[in-house]
C-alpha cells in the first residue's frame, strides 16, 4: 500500500505543476477513468479499474503516464503502471523536423511496473504524424527488454485521439495498440487493440465541454501478456473525466 501511496502522490505533484512558458511544462492535462468489463481473462472475473492518466509537454520534449488500479471479483487488488518519456529531435536540435505528414521525430523510452513480476524497459523512436482530424496520432518503435528472459524483443506501438461530430455532441475516438514480437519461449508475440468510443456528456449536463466522457472502451488482447492461447475479448463500461 505505501508503494501505491508513492505512485498516486507522483502523479499528483506533477499534476500540480504549473503550466505556462516559464514553469517545468508548457501543458499538462489529467484525467480519471472508471471501467467496468467481464471476462477478463485467464479467470474469466468481473473487474472494476480506476486509471489515473497524466501528459505533457516541455522544454526539451513531453511525457505520458499512467496507472490502473484494479480491483478483480474474488480476487485480490493489483496494479500496473507505465511512464513514457520522450525527447524531441527538433527541440533538442533547435530546428524543426516537421514537413509534410510528419510533425516531430523523438528519441523515447518506456517503462512497464507490474505490481508483480519484472519491470520491463523499452528504448526506441516515435514519430507524430500530422493527419487530418485528429488531434494527435503517434507510433512508437522500441526495443523490448524483460530482463527476466535471455535477448530481447520488439514492439510497434501507436497511439491517436480525434473527434467526431455526431448532431449536437462530439464522440471522441481514442485509443492505442501495441504489437510485440515473442522475446523467449516463455514470452510469446501478441497484440493488444484498445479503441475507446466516448461521448462529451458534460456539454450535454451543464458541466461543459470536453470535461466528462461516458461510453465503452473495448479490448482485445491475443496471447495476452505473452501466455500463448490466452486471448482476452472484453468491452467495458467508461466514464472519463478531465482535470
Amino acid at each position: 500500500m505505501r508503494k501505491i501511496l508513492d505512485y498516486v502522490v507522483f502523479f499528483v505533484a506533477l499534476a500540480a505543476q504549473p503550466a505556462s512558458a516559464e514553469g517545468l511544462f508548457s501543458w499538462h492535462s489529467e484525467n480519471i477513468q472508471l471501467l467496468q468489463g467481464y471476462k477478463y481473462q485467464p479467470n474469466s472475473l468481473k473487474r472494476t479499474i480506476v486509471t489515473l492518466e497524466h501528459a505533457n509537454r516541455w522544454a526539451y520534449g513531453d511525457f505520458f503516464g499512467f496507472m490502473d488500479l484494479s480491483w478483480p471479483e474474488g480476487g485480490d487488488f493489483t496494479y500496473y503502471m507505465e511512464l513514457t518519456p520522450r525527447l524531441s529531435l527538433s527541440k533538442m536540435r533547435g530546428k524543426s523536423l516537421s514537413g509534410g505528414l510528419v510533425k516531430d521525430v523523438f528519441l523515447a523510452a518506456s517503462f512497464e511496473i507490474p505490481k508483480k513480476g519484472t519491470k520491463r524497459y523499452l528504448y526506441g523512436g516515435a514519430i507524430d504524424w500530422n493527419l487530418p482530424g485528429f488531434t494527435f496520432f503517434k507510433t512508437l518503435f522500441y526495443v523490448r527488454d524483460n530482463p527476466t528472459f535471455p535477448g530481447t524483443g520488439f514492439q510497434a506501438t501507436l497511439a491517436w485521439n480525434c473527434t467526431v461530430r455526431l448532431g449536437k455532441v462530439n464522440l471522441l475516438l481514442e485509443g492505442f495498440a501495441d504489437l510485440a514480437t515473442d522475446e523467449s519461449d516463455a514470452y510469446a508475440a501478441n497484440q493488444l487493440l484498445v479503441p475507446r468510443f466516448l461521448l462529451d456528456a458534460g456539454s450535454l449536463m451543464g458541466i461543459g465541454p470536453k470535461r466528462l466522457f461516458l461510453g465503452v472502451e473495448y479490448s482485445y488482447w491475443h496471447n495476452k501478456g505473452g501466455k500463448k492461447g490466452v486471448t482476452e475479448s472484453v468491452a467495458q463500461l467508461q466514464a472519463k473525466w478531465v482535470f
